[in-house]
């Protein structure tokens, strides 16, 4: 994996299926770090979780430590963000596992370097284009400045006062440094809210947020954003 370095803090391991990306509970997990090349530091308390302060360059290997052995996650490899030549947005669904339950609609952001390889967590500022919402803004450092963030959300469930059965979409952009994206999300409005909602591309772009197999980036958000029930359902 590579990520660029600016947001960078560490990452949280899973164990997984084999023939499936579906999490499963573990017993005394123990994430671990080994530097490769570089001068990563890494947090070894253990847990799934492993804190890193590394800068670009940096290389460091990751392992899941378990009772009934180890699984091999892989390298990480720290990057600048001027590696980065194009920027790729797709739209974001938050819901509740095996729940028809949706919290949050939005979009994530990925970037790639000349060679086409996918370089994670881009530190995107993001706005509205087109569409009568607005985004739920992340102050991560509490200074009263919004900042950026490879994610974003719409800051309502999408469907406040707008009557059962309506279509709404907005565009959103995505800009770092001299890169600009949109993407267009499009949700329907229903009755209630138990059937959630449902996001597309605007057809021009493809999403290319495939999932790893044991290794996922921790969102650094502290919880949900607005943990509420969205009026939105799948189409």
């Amino acid at each position: 994996m590579f990520v660029i370095d600016d947001l960078f803090e560490g990452v949280s391991t899973r164990a997984v299926r084999g023939d499936r990306p579906q999490a499963v509970a573990v017993t005394l997990p123990h994430a671990e770090g080994t530097a490769v090349a570089g001068s990563p530091a890494l947090d070894l308390d253990g847990g799934l979780y492993l804190g890193v302060d590394a800068s670009a360059g940096d290389v460091f290997h990751v392992t899941l430590s378990l009772p009934a052995g180890t699984l091999d996650v892989g390298d990480v490899h720290v990057v600048a963000r001027n590696e980065a030549v194009e920027l790729v947005l797709a739209p974001s669904i938050l819901r509740s596992a095996g729940e028809d339950e949706f919290f949050g609609i939005g979009a994530e952001a990925v970037a790639r370097d000349h060679e086409g390889q996918m370089l994670r967590q881009p530190p995107v500022s993001w706005s509205v284009v087109e569409g009568d919402v607005e985004l739920d803004p992340w102050d991560h450092d509490d200074d009263g400045i919004e900042d950026p963030v490879w994610w974003t959300s719409i800051a309502d469930d999408g469907c406040d006062r707008v009557a059962a059965g309506t279509w709404r979409s907005a565009i959103l952009a995505g800009e770092m440094d001299d890169l600009r994206e949109t993407v267009e999300l499009r949700w329907q409005c229903i009755e209630g809210g138990d059937d959630g909602c449902a996001c597309s591309l605007d057809g021009q772009r493809t999403a290319p947020l495939g999932l790893m197999l044991v290794l996922l980036f921790a969102r650094l958000r502290r919880g949900c954003p607005g943990a509420r029930r969205s009026t939105t359902r799948v189409s």
